[in-house]
């Protein structure tokens, strides 16, 4: 998947946050100037995220225990999120 311009991405910006900060765990966004954390999670998150509307929008596949991690802060957000084949690519769906 390529993310395609997403004008749906600030639909999803607090979940996308919260999966960000944790896979990344912030390494990404750490200023070292600034000596301080900014977080850019649509930077961070562009190759991760894919097909978005405004109601849903797809993730690639981790190991079992991201996976349940991700299924968990999806539960927390109001979301719902399931394994999904799209374009013969197994993805995690999450859903409003």
């Amino acid at each position: 998947y390529i993310m395609n311009e997403n004008k749906y991405f600030d639909c999803h910006k607090e979940i996308i946050k919260e999966i960000c900060i944790y896979l990344n765990n912030c390494a990404n966004c750490y200023d070292e100037e600034l000596h301080c954390t900014k977080c850019d999670s649509l930077n961070c998150t562009k190759f991760q995220i894919s097909k978005t509307t405004k109601d849903y929008f797809y993730m690639e596949i981790y190991s079992d225990d991201i996976n349940y991690d991700l299924i968990r802060i999806a539960d927390r957000n109001g979301y719902k999120a399931q394994f999904t084949t799209e374009n013969g690519e197994r993805m995690i769906k999450f859903e409003k």
